[in-house]
Order: structure tokens, then C-alpha cells, then sequence
């Protein structure tokens, strides 16, 4: 899923080219002093200081919703897309046939208000009205501006294009982003300490049409602003904005550090599961790649992407992840995926909380006799599955056909 730096429901409306100088300097018009008053209280805010100008380009609704569409086809490639939406729609997260390339393009036109691009430096803003910026605008531009900001004096991480990006993408855009939200508010309040967080309506970072997105892909887009907010405040308690500095010379690896902050702060990291078990041929797997405890909870909040059928308590659920892998198979229309998680040392319950969610996403499901060890074994009319578990071990196959499921469930291990 393309992230691109942006606070996406808040709208930066100004007028004319605008140039945020690295020092004291002249601006030529109200708008570029009131731009160098925001950098110059952002920069104080964060005690970094700007290297270089970073002049905002400033578009039309119009043109931005062209340019952000671009950015993301671009961005987003076909085959990543694929890969993701047969994942998505193979956990019950999406429809089956969802174009998720050109939700993805959609959704964002609607829904960014401006971005920073930490490969070009180019920082874009849609123009919503002329004359200057009212309190939301000016925050937002607070929050660009620290993306430019860290960029300079730290430097940014890549931003993850796909929408299951791998864990340690997600944990990093958590630490951008949650930088950025805290920087936000600071400004916004007048604060210089204390512990800051996102406001609470989750839907305000969506804009409406994100309310239309299926809960996973809705809880993927608030994840780094809220979740990442916390993580940030967490460190700061610990040692103030330097200590969010030292974050990005030792990035957060999985996003089940942005999640409960304690983890990071004592460096408990991923154990990585046993292999999964793997199919022959025609079947090609297409990716492997780590499955965090932030699309895990996504996954307990709405089985079946209906938020109405949430296991209790998803996050306390997902606390129990240690460590997750994800294949993905595929031979020509067919997909089988397998993801296989460890539960951490002295939770309870994971293996529980994955056949019990698995059950509400696909409640049309069948049981099937159960071999050895195995939790779940079900029958659908789209997929059949198997949760095998055994020593903290986690499996969970999905093809479509029982056997095929077995075949990359199978391998858990005491």
C-alpha cells in the first residue's frame, strides 16, 4: 500500500509557490512567512534543524487527485497487487474480487491531502482555497514538515508500496508517522512536553470514502498515525525527543514493538517460525515474507472483514504473537497461502484465537475429520483450511483443497 507522507484527512489549502529556508531569511509574501514560522516552530519542537529549503508544490484538487493517482499505479505494481489481493481475499480480509490496485489509487485521490516523497523531495500539497491557513491547515503542514525534517537530519525510511508490506516496513512507517502525528499536535497545542496522542476518531484520518474500505485495509491506514503516536510517546518518556532520534539508527523491526512499546524499549524482537510446509508442482509460490502482530489483530478485529463478528479483545489476542511468516502459492486462477506463527513465551491461547477467528471469517465452512495435532480442519465452497498446532507453533494452511492446506500446515514442530 503506497504510505505516502501525509496526514490523510486534513486538508493544506494555500496559494502560490512557497519556500521553507534552512536559515533566517527574507520571505517575499504572507504565505512564505507564515510556511518559515511553522518549519522554524516544527524544528524547535523536534531540535533538529532544516538543512536545505523544501518548497512545497502546490495543486489543484484536481491535479493533486491526478498526480497522487499516478504516484500510486506507479508505485503499486500490477504483480504486488495480485499477490496481495489473493492473500487478502484468501484471510477473509477483502471480497474475493477486489481490484485492490485501483482501490488503492482511488481511495488515496480522495482521501491524501498532501505527501512528502523521501526519494524526489517533493513535498504536495492540494490547494483548496487562496489566501492563508487556517488552524487544521497550518497543523497539517506542521506534520510534512517534520517528514521533511527528519528526512534531512536522520533520514526516512523506505515507504512500504504494498498494502501487506513486511513487518519491520510497517513497524518503521509506525516510528515515521508516529513522529510526525506527535510533532502535529505538539504544534497544534502549544505543547513543548508531555504525552501527546492522535485524536480519537480513527475515521478523521480517512476522509469519508474510508468508511467504505473494507476494516483491514481501514485499520492498515490509521495504524501508523494512532499506534505510532503511542510508540512515539513511549520513548520520549524515556528519554525525550533524542531518544526518538536513536530510533531511526535502530529502526523498529515488527510492529508488535509499535504495538506495546515495552518491547522495543527492552529489544525483544521476532523469533522466526519453522518452515512451512511446501507444494509441488504446478504450483509456484509467488512470496514469503514476515506476518507481524498489527495484520494479526487486524484479522481478530473483523473475521470476515465484518468488524461485527470481532473476537474479543483483538489486541490482548495478538499480544501473544513472538514471531510470523506468510507463502503465497499460486497455479494459475488457484491460491493457497500458509502462515505460520510463534506464540510468545508465557502467553496463552494463539492457537485458539487463529482457529477461532478462522471459523468466523468463513462461517459457511465444514468440519472435516481432524488428523493428529491439527485444531482446525474445514471445508468451503471457495477454500478449505487447517490450523495445526504443537510446541508454541502456530500453522495455518489454506488452499483449495484439503489437502493442499495440510500440505503447508503440516510442518509444525514441538
Amino acid at each position: 500500500m503506497l504510505r505516502p507522507r501525509a496526514l490523510a484527512a486534513l486538508v493544506l489549502a494555500a496559494a502560490g509557490a512557497a519556500g521553507v529556508p534552512a536559515a533566517p531569511a527574507a520571505p517575499r509574501s504572507p504565505l512564505e512567512r507564515e510556511i518559515s514560522r511553522i518549519a522554524a516552530s516544527v524544528a524547535r519542537t523536534r531540535g533538529l534543524h532544516f538543512r536545505r529549503p523544501v518548497r512545497p508544490e502546490l495543486l489543484t484538487p484536481a491535479a493533486f487527485g491526478a498526480r497522487v493517482s499516478r504516484v500510486v499505479l506507479h508505485e503499486y505494481r500490477p504483480r504486488d497487487a495480485d499477490v496481495d489481493q489473493r492473500a487478502l481475499a484468501a484471510l477473509g480480509a477483502i471480497p474475493a474480487r477486489s481490484d485492490l490496485r485501483t482501490l488503492q489509487a482511488t481511495s488515496a485521490k480522495d482521501q491524501i491531502a498532501g505527501f512528502y516523497d523521501s526519494r524526489s523531495k517533493a513535498l504536495v500539497v492540494r490547494v483548496g482555497r487562496t489566501g492563508g491557513l487556517d488552524a487544521i491547515e497550518r497543523i497539517t503542514l506542521a506534520h510534512e514538515l517534520d517528514h521533511a525534517l527528519t528526512d534531512q537530519a536522520l533520514g526516512l525510511p523506505e515507504d512500504p508500496t504494498a498494502v501487506l508490506a513486511t513487518d519491520a516496513q510497517l513497524a518503521a512507517s509506525g516510528l515515521v508517522e508516529g513522529d510526525a502525528t506527535v510533532t502535529m499536535v505538539v504544534y497544534g497545542l502549544g505543547l513543548s512536553r508531555g504525552a501527546v496522542t492522535a485524536p480519537p476518531d480513527a475515521g478523521a484520518l480517512g476522509g469519508p470514502s474510508a468508511a467504505a474500505l473494507p476494516p483491514f485495509l481501514r485499520q492498515a491506514l490509521v495504524y501508523p498515525y494512532f499506534d505510532g503516536s503511542v510508540f512515539v510517546n513511549a520513548l520520549r518518556a524515556e528519554g525525550g525527543w533524542r531518544r526518538v532520534d536513536a530510533a531511526y539508527r535502530a529502526l523498529p523491526s515488527t510492529t508488535a514493538q509499535i504495538l506495546f512499546p515495552a518491547r522495543y524499549l527492552h529489544g525483544e524482537g521476532a523469533i522466526p517460525p519453522a518452515p512451512l510446509g511446501r507444494l509441488s508442482r504446478p504450483w509456484r509460490r509467488e512470496r514469503v515474507q514476515t506476518f507481524g502482530a498489527a495484520p494479526l489483530m487486524w484479522l481478530f478485529a473483523a473475521p470476515g472483514g465484518r468488524t461485527s463478528r470481532s473476537l474479543p479483545g483483538p489486541r490482548a489476542r495478538a499480544a501473544a504473537w513472538a514471531g510470523g511468516t506468510m507463502a503465497l502459492w499460486t497455479s494459475g486462477p488457484r491460491t493457497a497461502l500458509g502462515v505460520a506463527l510463534v506464540q510468545r513465551r508465557g502467553a496463552q491461547g494463539l492457537c485458539g484465537s487463529v482457529a477461532a477467528w478462522y471459523r468466523r471469517a468463513f462461517p459457511d465452512a465444514r468440519g472435516a475429520a481432524r488428523r493428529a495435532g491439527e485444531r482446525l480442519a474445514v471445508r468451503g465452497s471457495r477454500q478449505s483450511a487447517v490450523v495445526v498446532c504443537a510446541g508454541g507453533q502456530v500453522r495455518l494452511g489454506i488452499g483449495p483443497v484439503l489437502a493442499a492446506a495440510r500440505r503447508l500446515a503440516g510442518s509444525a514442530r514441538p
